[in-house]
């Protein structure tokens, strides 16, 4: 079932959506504002976070708001097993994925691997009707970690997921950075009429005080 949102002077006005699907984004929502407050960041072990390379020169890009169109269930992957391992060709990336969830203090909790990526279990799966998300170190006390070179990447680039015999390709459409202290919680987890994909790592300046960077960085995509 499909639920597609049109904005009408300022006020949400929802179609076609059942008593279940409204119920679901009913607690989706409440799970956003009650988290609201907290950065949703990755925090890394001081011991084991090294100054950050110096941030590119070149301003965020980022693409206008998406466009809403409507997605038949079957074009979706709720039948597919847990998402397995995220490829970006265009970074060199191809890692495992493991299931991360939200830690005591409020913050997503980072995967135990630098070299692997977490996907936020309780959330979207990937292709699945939603956002999904998925967070990854930037770098180790060692060299590089996961998300390294995330910052590299720019709209038009494609995001690999695997889950089970099929892999999905999502399309970025927009990379944003963000002071930790001003996280956009509801645009990263909000519901979205389409199946999409958040990737999420540390950017901005190292704090050698907090041992933690400034920013978060963002990566936007839309499965195609």
């Amino acid at each position: 079932m499909t639920v597609v949102a049109e904005r009408d002077k300022g006020r949400v006005v929802r179609h076609r959506g059942g008593r279940l699907r409204r119920l679901i984004i009913a607690v989706v929502v409440l799970l956003v504002v009650g988290l609201a407050g907290t950065a949703w960041a990755l925090r890394k072990d001081p011991a084991s976070s090294p100054p950050a390379a110096a941030p590119s020169s070149a301003p965020p890009s980022t693409a206008g708001p998406l466009t809403a169109t409507v997605v038949s269930p079957a074009a979706t992957a709720q039948d597919l097993p847990a998402p397995e391992r995220v490829r970006i060709g265009a970074i060199g990336v191809d890692a495992e994925l493991e299931q991360i969830d939200v830690g005591a203090g409020g913050t997503l909790t980072p995967p135990t691997d630098f070299h692997r990526a977490g996907w936020f279990a309780k959330g979207a799966a990937p292709g699945d009707l939603g956002p999904a998300v998925i967070a990854g170190h930037v770098d180790t006390r060692e060299g590089p970690a996961v998300f390294f070179r995330l910052r590299d990447l720019k709209p038009g680039d494609t995001i690999e997921v695997v889950r089970g015999p099929k892999t999905l390709s999502f399309q970025i459409t927009a990379t944003e950075s963000f002071a930790k202290t001003a996280f956009p919680t509801n645009k990263v987890y909000g519901p979205t009429p389409v199946p999409e994909l958040r990737l999420v790592t540390c950017g901005g300046d190292f704090d050698d005080g907090t041992g933690h960077y400034a920013d978060n960085l963002i990566i936007y995509a839309v499965m195609v």
